[in-house]
């Protein structure tokens, strides 16, 4: 079934182009509002204060129980579809580092549980852009550019004073849902139609626009990464004093600072670049 969506899609190009913009438009840009909603209407419906350290607790206790509920069915589906295939060794291994990598980013980076929705949102995009791609590791990082294009846009447009920094927090969850939603098509056993040559790939053109935009609004003295009173924006305002932050009454999480960022993002793409299927060494 997955396959014959795949080809389908591949075949239609336009038609898998729209689809993936209105899901970026419908669902993954207004994650933050769905968020507001959210505590807003839902939590408080509940009568859950998280203003207090008893009300954050049963908040994230709720957040969680839903979130495993999602990997429950997810490692289900995953586990019934792998049973048979002769690699299922290495995918199952990398489902449990990815698993292991949520664990990590729920305990470490998230100041409230909620924040999971980015797994199964950046889970959905990978699955939908794959067809468009036909590679798995062009379709991981472009999906992870998309994911740094919406926290750019919330940063710095959507609610620039929420936050005294660019999300890298946010930039590795969107990686790690991504693996989520490949490691779900390699599962299902879909093949790929597209070879990736690494000095060919089209996601090099991604890479080296945003690098030659930051470099310019950086000469430009319109961008800096650090706090700097020579530019208009910088992508972290306040340097953290320590490597643990915290926000009262009760909530500790590390801020993933950009160079450390965008060497754990590249780190990650090394590591689950052997995601697919027709991997040689000759070819990365």
């Amino acid at each position: 079934m997955m396959n014959k969506y795949v080809q389908w899609m591949a075949q239609h190009r336009v038609y898998n182009i729209m689809v993936l913009i209105c899901y970026f438009v419908a669902v993954v840009l207004p994650h933050k509002k769905f968020g507001t909603f959210l505590n807003g209407t839902v939590v408080r419906g509940l009568g859950i204060d998280n203003r207090t350290a008893e009300g954050r607790q049963e908040y994230n206790f709720y957040a969680l129980s839903i979130a495993l509920v999602l990997l429950v069915s997810l490692l289900y589906v995953f586990i019934k579809n792998s049973i048979g295939l002769k690699d299922r060794m290495t995918i199952w291994g990398f489902m449990i580092l990815n698993v292991i990598l949520a664990a990590l980013i729920i305990e470490c980076l998230f100041v409230v549980n909620i924040e999971f929705v980015h797994f199964p949102q950046y889970a959905v995009f990978a699955i939908l852009l794959f067809p468009l791609i036909g590679n798995y590791r062009s379709t991981m990082v472009w999906t992870t550019l998309a994911g740094m294009i919406d926290e750019a846009y919330q940063y710095f447009y959507l609610a620039p004073m929420d936050t005294s920094h660019y999300d890298f927090n946010d930039v590795l969850t969107n990686l790690v849902g991504a693996v989520f939603g490949l490691l779900l098509l390699r599962s299902m056993s879909v093949a790929e139609h597209s070879k990736f040559k690494l000095w060919k790939s089209t996601f090099w053109y991604g890479i080296a626009g945003i690098a030659l935009i930051v470099c310019s609004f950086h000469m430009a003295d319109i961008l800096s990464i650090y706090p700097s009173e020579d530019h208009q924006y910088h992508i972290l305002r306040e340097m953290p004093t320590e490597f643990w932050s915290k926000i009262p009454p009760s909530v500790t999480y590390h801020v993933v600072r950009p160079i450390e960022g965008i060497v754990l993002t590249c780190l990650l793409w090394i590591i689950f670049s052997r995601l697919s299927p027709r991997y040689s060494a000759d070819e990365f």
